[in-house]
């Protein structure tokens, strides 16, 4: 095929002309090692240790640990496991924020990464236990999703369905009404109360049965990714697990140093 080598040859040219660069400082680094964070960056990444509920492993938590889960108490049923990989904060928080409000849909793919490494245990007790059948990103409503030129949880999701070979599947989860940002909402009651009704399933026999990831950029209550997955269980999904790269408001957490190498230790269904 000529195409590959053509392909190579621009990126080649690219990479002579315009450095490749840390995603997050601009340092230089070197592209054919496929780094996208500096060093520096690298080291200042902390991973969210697992909060002391079943909700963060496998399988709906009764309600007693339900009752004495931040996030689960607040909840509606739904989601078999709910698993954030980073603070909202630091270097993550800025790739983020990058992503989102100056429209750097490739930060997407290097979150991807990031939150595979950094979760990497728990992607291997899902795939361990059960068969993974589709990644859903939380979907964004056609007339915000117009102003913004992307869906930021679709570009993760995408960048999942690479490293994972698991298909993203958009089209399991649409998002029917227009509802204010989260972020104006101050506690998971009202946040719930803002996207009640928002979301809906357009074929349940495309879910039924089938074991779901839904994958959001950031959560702070879980109001969106739990109605997400309460929605898509009542569909008929057999599970639902929820990720995100990151979650707000998670100063009493504890965390670890997460030490990035090129490898995700994860391998393609």
């Amino acid at each position: 095929m000529i195409r590959a080598p053509l392909r190579e040859g621009a990126r080649a040219f690219v990479d002579w002309f315009l450095p490749a660069a840390c995603m997050s400082c601009h340092t230089p680094v070197e592209p054919s090692r496929g780094d996208f964070l500096c060093l520096n960056c690298r080291s200042e990444i902390r991973v969210l240790d697992a909060p002391d509920c079943p909700c963060a492993s496998l399988g709906n938590p009764p309600p007693s640990a339900r009752a004495a889960c931040s996030i689960c108490r607040r909840l509606p049923e739904g989601p078999a496991s709910i698993r954030s990989a980073f603070p909202y904060s630091g270097v993550v928080g800025g790739l983020i924020r990058t992503m989102k409000y100056r429209h750097a849909e490739q930060a997407g793919d290097a979150l991807a990464r990031l939150t595979l490494a950094g979760l990497q245990g728990h992607f291997h007790l899902i795939r361990n236990t059960q068969s993974l059948d589709a990644i859903v990103p939380v979907p964004m409503h056609w007339w915000r999703r117009w102003r913004r030129g992307f869906n930021q949880a679709e570009a993760l999701a995408s960048g999942l369905e690479r490293l994972l070979g698991v298909q993203c599947r958009p089209d399991f989860l649409r998002r029917v009404r227009c509802t204010p940002p989260q972020a104006r909402r101050a506690d998971a009651q009202q946040r719930l109360k803002n996207v009640a009704g928002a979301f809906r399933v357009p074929a349940a026999e495309e879910v039924r049965g089938k074991t779901l990831l839904v994958v959001d950029d950031v959560m702070t209550t879980g109001a969106t990714v739990a109605s997400c997955a309460a929605e898509l269980h009542k569909a008929g999904a057999a599970a639902v697990h929820v990720v995100t790269v990151a979650r707000a408001g998670s100063a009493r957490l504890g965390i670890t140093p997460m030490e990035m190498t090129g490898q995700t230790g994860i391998e393609p269904a």
